[in-house]
């Protein structure tokens, strides 16, 4: 029994090594390996249970995590047969609307317009549908307490998942810290824990969008170039191979959840 015991740790630990990050074309994927994994980690279990059914991207720079994350979560979805998420784009990084302190008029406005929209096509339903705030990076957490604003005025509960944060994610809920967003008081953050972000800043041109700094939507592109379209192509190869290798990642994750759950 101990001989059959040993091999079969010796056959778990193999397994393990044989998770490989794939090779990707362009740098900074392999940058954000680590982040990415440290935040499947700490997802893997609201994955497991469908507990997120909207996935709002910070655009620009944080597109391209945003597609990782929801193409993970779709594939997840897909094997467990439940409905894919909504994946939606905001940019409120530096230079737009939702950069300043104080909500403007035309934002909210814009906000209500394509609230309603959404409402309209079926996309949302504030019922029971829960949104995951995907970004790179959090700096200050100014534009991304006012994502979570604008969404919970309509009724939904918010989480933010980021590769990387400025300060420790713990100090915007603590009042007693200069870093303290009310806005944010009680909402999860997932840290992937990169000391610097990978993907910006990022060419629009390499995503497909370019921001529009008087709107809260982002402007879709036409390759100008051959190099342009070659660029787009190749960061959606690397999209699809990192969210094929954090599925890998999420099935260990889940695996061991289901180990404790029978001790």
């Amino acid at each position: 029994m101990e001989e059959f015991e040993r091999k079969k740790l010796e056959i778990g630990k193999k397994q393990k090594v044989e998770i490989q990050p794939p090779e990707f074309e362009y740098k900074r994927f392999e940058k954000s390996i680590k982040g990415f994994e440290n935040l499947i980690k700490q997802l893997a279990p609201v994955f497991k249970n469908n507990e997120y059914h909207i996935v709002v991207g910070d655009d620009i720079s944080g597109r391209i995590p945003t597609l990782v994350i929801g193409e993970l979560m779709k594939a997840i979805n897909r094997e467990n047969k439940l409905a894919s998420p909504q994946v939606l784009f905001l940019p409120a990084g530096h230079g737009t609307p939702l950069r300043f302190r104080k909500i403007n008029d035309s934002v909210q406005s814009a906000f209500n317009d394509y609230f309603k929209e959404l409402s309209l096509v079926g996309k949302i339903d504030s019922s029971n549908d829960k949104v995951l705030i995907v970004t790179e990076s959090i700096m200050d957490g100014i534009s991304i307490e006012n994502l979570v604003k604008l969404w919970g005025e309509k009724g939904f509960s918010c989480d933010v998942a980021t590769l990387s944060s400025n300060i420790d994610p713990k100090l915007y809920s603590d009042p007693d810290s200069d870093c303290y967003r009310p806005g944010l008081d009680g909402i999860k953050i997932y840290d992937g824990g990169e000391t610097m972000p990978s993907f910006w800043p990022e060419d629009p041109s390499n995503v497909g969008v370019s921001r529009d700094y008087r709107n809260i939507f982002s402007q879709k592109n036409k390759p100008e170039s051959s190099y342009e379209r070659d660029r787009i192509i190749g960061n959606r190869r690397d999209v699809k191979k990192m969210a094929d290798y954090l599925k890998q990642i999420y099935d260990r994750e889940n695996e061991k959840l289901e180990k404790q759950n029978e001790i």
